[in-house]
């Protein structure tokens, strides 16, 4: 009886450890219902990645290509900032993502012609997404959610004074949107 009565303990006890770790595991990959009051995010994109929106400084860089790069400052409000929030939370922004294509299609030495770089804080923790884009290269699903996204986001930065404030582009590529 001593014996089956232990490994009853040791059940319940493996059990639940397994359980308290899987909770703790799969929290994980779940946003808070609510923005974090610490949400920041910061992206880089375009060609070479020369573009960006930075909320954690609140500021924006535009590629002006043969021109250099230029900056400025910029706010979103904090409806702006539950907005994009919210969209994120649709598309699971934390979750798994499947983001460049199969290494098996791409060439060798083949250099994506579009670099989109995320960096985003949720409630202390920090996530790193990176999407590549290569000529003629089916994107995935979800790098596709992700550059509708980071298009939503830049249209918003857009109507921004502090943005049409900014130099033009001269010369060369037209401002890589990803469009």
């Amino acid at each position: 009886m001593g014996r089956k009565k232990g490994i009853f303990y040791f059940s319940i006890f493996f059990i639940s450890i397994f359980l308290a770790g899987y909770y703790v595991v799969r929290a994980d990959y779940y946003m808070p219902k609510t923005m974090p009051a610490d949400f920041a995010f910061k992206i880089t994109f375009g060609v070479e990645g020369k573009n960006e929106i930075n909320t954690f400084r609140n500021t924006i860089t535009k590629d002006l290509l043969k021109g250099g790069k230029t900056s400025g400052t910029f706010t979103f409000t904090k409806e702006e900032m539950e907005a994009i929030y919210k969209k994120m939370k649709k598309i699971n922004i934390i979750g798994h993502k499947e983001l460049s294509p199969s290494p098996f299609y791409i060439q060798i030495g083949e250099k994506p012609i579009a670099t989109e770089h995320w960096e985003i804080r949720l409630d202390g923790h920090y996530i790193q997404l990176e999407n590549k884009e290569y000529a003629n290269k089916k994107t995935t699903k979800d790098a596709q959610q992700l550059l509708e996204l980071h298009q939503w986001i830049f249209e918003l930065v857009k109507q921004k004074d502090e943005f049409q404030k900014l130099p033009d582009a001269r010369e060369g590529f037209a401002f890589y949107d990803g469009q």
